[in-house]
């Protein structure tokens, strides 16, 4: 805490020599992180200003800017930052209709040994509250260009892995990567907003590896009297990085001794995704 007095030398006061006295709180803001080709952040541990991983401001241009509850919170309801006190932590705002337009940017300095010319950028953008009928939306934007790529809408009331690859950069040795998320409280609908928030943000010079978020079998009967080695059904994977391949292997391979009204044994078997 340091006292800073300062004189108001305006033009528009002229008739006189006045002076200002008042006490600033002056905060050392850490310096942004060097880029070197991979940078991570879940936002662990995030429940006040102060735990800010640094490169990051995250501000609502009402001033709205208090962490005021836990984003599991069910009736939550006052405008401001939420957070969680789980792994993945999470950057979560509620708007209200005094919040204005909340803006989370990054700031990355390019360290490596020569220009960007290629980015994977990617997020999970998340959701809660999602019986309120407002649904705010992030807009991405990468050293001030719109990338849709990026866009993450609460309207479908899922959480989602976004990313995208960004071709055609130039981006120098020591000059800085800037990435801003910004959302209003959703124009679609009167009534309360949703929550929003950010979380698993990844930017990188090689293309990210999500896990998969589902297993599936198309079909789990068939007819009896089938021949040997007829098909049941078929496996499918629901992943967000897209062209990936799938192995899957038989976990649990075992027969019932217990008999159904046909008289049939009971056969099931258990399946997992490696």
């Amino acid at each position: 805490r340091h006292t800073r007095y300062w004189r108001d030398w305006s033009s528009d006061v002229c008739s006189s020599d006045l002076n200002y006295g008042g006490v600033a709180t002056i905060t050392t803001l850490a310096a942004n992180p060097i880029f070197t080709g991979v940078y991570t952040q879940n936002f662990s541990g995030l429940t006040n200003f102060a735990g800010i991983p640094a490169g990051w401001r995250a501000l609502s241009s009402s001033n709205q800017n208090n962490f005021v509850g836990n984003w599991t919170n069910t009736n939550a309801s006052t405008g401001g930052f939420y957070s969680r006190t789980t792994t993945p932590g999470i950057l979560g705002y509620l708007h209200t209709s005094s919040t204005g337009t909340l803006t989370n940017k990054l700031t990355l300095v390019n360290g490596t040994s020569g220009a960007l010319t290629n980015l994977y950028i990617s997020y999970t953008g998340e959701v809660a509250l999602t019986g309120n009928p407002r649904f705010p939306s992030f807009t991405v934007q990468v050293n001030g260009v719109t990338v849709p790529a990026l866009t993450y809408d609460t309207a479908g009331g899922t959480n989602a892995a976004i990313t995208t690859q960004l071709t055609g950069l130039n981006i120098a040795t020591n000059d800085t990567i800037v990435i801003t998320w910004s959302c209003d409280r959703g124009t679609n609908a009167s009534g309360n907003s949703r929550l929003i928030g950010m979380t698993d943000v990844r930017v990188a010079t090689t293309p990210p590896n999500f896990a998969p978020t589902d297993i599936a079998l198309s079909a789990n009967s068939i007819a009896e009297n089938n021949a040997v080695n007829a098909n049941v059904g078929t496996l499918s994977t629901t992943d967000p990085d897209a062209g990936d391949t799938f192995t899957y292997a038989l976990v649990t391979d075992r027969k019932s001794t217990r008999l159904n009204s046909s008289h049939a044994n009971i056969s099931y078997a258990v399946f997992c995704l490696k």
